[in-house]
């Protein structure tokens, strides 16, 4: 059986999806999720859903989303918190891949290979 290799996120850099849109207020970030398609048109109607979630990021996603840009590396972003944050985002790497897998999951960002 084929082993599938790992993929190595230092290596790999995040852009964002602009088919979201965002407010930042002081220093947090709001995502807007707009529900588009025949399902969130009926669920709207008759269910009486929203048809844009909004997302409030807290102290640590907001400056992530901040920095998040198409050119830094998921090495850079965790370097850019360590700086900002100190040891308040520790276990750093752990936290960080998780986020963003929980971002790429929901089609809030992509991956971009760095090489």
């Amino acid at each position: 059986m084929k082993k599938k290799k790992g993929v190595n996120y230092l290596d790999m850099i995040p852009k964002k999806n602009s088919a979201f849109t965002c407010d930042k207020t002081a220093n947090l970030v709001t995502l807007h999720m707009a529900h588009t398609g025949l399902f969130h048109r009926l669920t709207q109607k008759f269910a009486h859903r929203p048809a844009v979630s909004y997302i409030e990021l807290d102290e640590y996603g907001s400056f992530l989303w901040l920095q998040i840009d198409g050119k830094k590396s998921v090495e850079q972003l965790a370097l850019a918190l360590e700086k900002r944050f100190g040891a308040r985002v520790n276990p750093l790497y752990k936290r960080l891949i998780h986020y963003l897998q929980l971002l790429h999951n929901n089609k809030f960002i992509r991956w971009i290979k760095k090489y």
